[in-house]
């Protein structure tokens, strides 16, 4: 369901949701989204031979239909809503209209076989008059933090105004290690170790992105994220991460007889992006600000610690920054 603020944060975490739902599940290459004048916004979105279930007129929660329950919250907060579906040759297939909410052209549709889907929608000035700035920048910075996090799909954003047509192209094809590498090049951080893995484990898929500076700073740097949402307090999979390059790096001091404060020398010189997709996933909080699976925490630990001691014992610069500086 839709939970946000009658604002732009609102508004485009409304977007996200939907892209978010849409994209992954329809394994999609291409996606174009065009904020338009008058609130109006238009987005479409290759879906090969899919089969997708209606839940734009109501509020069912179909866990597998894609769509799941985002699109119903676009068409119920707007003015007018339009949803059009084509073939592999772009020839129209069906289109439904409605307004505030009722349909008023064509008929509700069950499910429909397309390989294209076009959705326009205007907003509810009744909703959102006078509530939103239309902030292009805005927008744009937040669909490309999308973007990293669903490496296959090329966006096109758009961008309307009496003035201006801007167009911006984003697609990370490295994924979280390409949102890595502009951190560490924005920030100025000197690396001395970067790493970039997913992995399948049994009832989740992990994805992360992490490297280490050559200098300590005040606090260690980790986004992390659950089902392409932002986990700001982070949670289970990101202790998973911690205690596996806690126990990684105990590992191999005693392998090497040399010493080595975590707290200090490693944890503080990490930058770590982090992803974890799984099916139905619990939250603390009402934002989904942390992740809340004790389950996940040991097979990632196991994992990250092997990960990490096996980087150690073939990177003598990397040890000589993180354990002992004169260790060579």
């Amino acid at each position: 369901m839709f939970i946000g603020s009658v604002n732009d944060s609102g508004f485009i975490k409304l977007v996200k949701q939907v892209l978010q739902y849409l994209i992954p599940s329809l394994e999609c290459n291409f996606c174009h989204i065009e904020f338009g004048k008058s609130m109006k916004v238009l987005i479409e979105i290759d879906v090969p031979n899919s089969n997708i279930q209606n839940t734009w007129t109501n509020n069912r929660v179909v866990l597998a239909n894609p769509f799941y329950q985002q699109l119903s919250s676009v068409n119920f907060l707007s003015k007018k809503f339009n949803i059009v579906f084509f073939d592999s040759d772009r020839n129209e297939v069906k289109r439904e209209q409605y307004f505030e909410g009722k349909i008023t052209k064509g008929t509700a549709s069950f499910s429909v076989e397309c390989s294209f889907v076009e959705v326009d929608f205007q907003l509810d000035d009744k909703i959102w008059a006078g509530k939103l700035k239309w902030n292009s920048r805005f927008y744009a910075d937040q669909i490309n933090d999308l973007a990293y996090l669903i490496s296959k799909t090329k966006f096109k954003i758009v961008y309307l105004n009496a003035d201006e047509k801007n167009v911006q192209y984003f697609q990370y094809k490295n994924g979280l290690k390409d949102k890595l590498d502009f951190e560490l090049v924005k920030d100025r951080f000197e690396s001395s170790f970067t790493i970039s893995q997913t992995n399948q484990f049994l009832g989740f898929h992990l994805e992360i992105a992490i490297g280490f500076r050559k200098y300590s700073a005040k606090q260690s740097f980790i986004i992390s994220y659950s089902n392409y949402y932002n986990t700001i307090r982070h949670g289970s999979h990101v202790e998973g991460i911690l205690k596996g390059l806690k126990e990684g790096a105990e590992k191999f001091s005693k392998n090497r007889n040399i010493s080595y404060n975590f707290d200090d020398g490693i944890l503080k010189r990490l930058v770590g992006f982090i992803h974890i997709q799984k099916p139905i996933a619990v939250y603390h909080g009402a934002q989904k600000e942390t992740l809340v699976h004790p389950e996940i925490v040991e097979p990632i630990q196991n994992y990250i610690c092997d990960l990490f001691f096996n980087e150690l014992l073939n990177d003598n610069e990397l040890v000589y920054y993180l354990f002992d500086q004169t260790y060579k």
